[in-house]
C-alpha cells in the first residue's frame, strides 16, 4: 500500500497534519518535492508507481495498491481540496483511502 503527496503550498501540511497520521502503519509514504526527492534504492520501482499514478485521472494526491499482481490506484485530489476550502476534518478522506485498501 502506498500513499503519495506533492509539496504543493496548499495542501502540503493539511495532508501532514490530518491525513498521515490516520493512515495505516503499513502504508508506504512518497512525499514528493518539486525540488529533489530520494527514492532510494527502490527508485525504480517507485519512478513507475509515481508515473502510473500521474497517468491516472485525477491528481495529487494518490492512493496506490499492488494486488495481484496489478496496481490499483486511486486519486483523492477532489475530497482533499474540498475539505481544505469547507476547513473540515480528514475523516471522510482518510476513510475512502482505507475503503479502497480494503477493497479486493
Amino acid at each position: 500500500m502506498y500513499f503519495a503527496y506533492t509539496s504543493r503550498t496548499t495542501s502540503v501540511e493539511y495532508v501532514r497534519a490530518n491525513i498521515l497520521p490516520n493512515l495505516s502503519p503499513d502504508v508506504s509514504v512518497i512525499y514528493l518535492s518539486d525540488k529533489a526527492y530520494n527514492l532510494g534504492n527502490d527508485y525504480p520501482f517507485v519512478d513507475r508507481l509515481v508515473m502510473s499514478m500521474k497517468a491516472t485521472q485525477g491528481g495529487f494526491p494518490y492512493a496506490a495498491q499492488i494486488e495481484n499482481g496489478e496496481l490499483r490506484v486511486k486519486s483523492v485530489n477532489n475530497q482533499l481540496y474540498s475539505a481544505i476550502k469547507r476547513k473540515i476534518g480528514a475523516e471522510a478522506i482518510v476513510s475512502r483511502i482505507e475503503d479502497f485498501y480494503d477493497a479486493s
